[in-house]
């Protein structure tokens, strides 16, 4: 009853192509690896494209990723998921996006605020989704509480656990999470034209 009921949620296809990654695919060495590591991020590719919302072009996803069933994760152009990252929750990753090795999002946080009950025996609160804009770099061990909104442009320092959301270009790390510096040109406001839009600027002049 149980498998049955799994098979009508997620669909039989979906579950053959999830068997493949986390019972095959998802140990296969890292893309770095000489020689067997780009056919093997190819196949894990080739899964993904068949298991996530969206799944763009020049993508990593690396050994030992975690994600579910992919049916509410995004990736996008030329950004990656690190080595043995865990995503619980619904996931925009969006372009140009680096993230290192043991990436922890939380999809929900237990409910705590009644005092007079035991919080084992107060379940959970909302699952909350994340979303990282384009040209972010992530660094090893960071760990995200649920819902964050992670603008254009922020680096986080390695083993940070971001706990709020932070404004574009800044470079965030710490536990908690603070700001360190930014990565604002001087004067006022962001660049006319972001690193991600000069990227496809100059592939259209190059294409032209």
């Amino acid at each position: 009853m149980k498998l049955r009921k799994l098979i009508r949620a997620i669909g039989c296809k979906r579950l053959c192509f999830m068997l493949l990654y986390y019972g095959c695919f998802r140990y296969f060495p890292r893309s770095s690896f000489p020689l067997l590591g780009a056919p093997s991020n190819r196949l894990r590719c080739w899964c993904c494209r068949r298991l996530f919302r969206k799944c763009g072009r020049h993508v990593t996803v690396e050994r030992m990723a975690f994600f579910g069933s992919g049916l509410n994760v995004e990736l996008g152009d030329h950004s990656g998921m690190g080595r043995n990252c865990f995503v619980q929750s619904s996931i925009v990753i969006s372009a140009h996006v680096m993230i290192g090795p043991n990436f922890y999002i939380h999809a929900r946080n237990h409910a705590y605020e009644d005092s007079m009950r035991l919080v084992r025996e107060q379940g959970y609160k909302p699952a909350q989704p994340t979303v990282i804009e384009d040209d972010v770099w992530i660094g090893r061990d960071c760990m995200f509480t649920p819902g964050r909104h992670i603008r254009k442009g922020i680096v986080i320092a390695a083993r940070s656990v971001v706990t709020k959301d932070f404004e574009a270009y800044s470079v965030i790390g710490g536990n908690p999470a603070c700001v360190i510096k930014t990565r604002r040109p001087l004067g006022n406001g962001v660049p006319s034209e972001s690193p991600v839009e000069a990227h496809h600027n100059r592939r259209g002049h190059d294409d032209g």
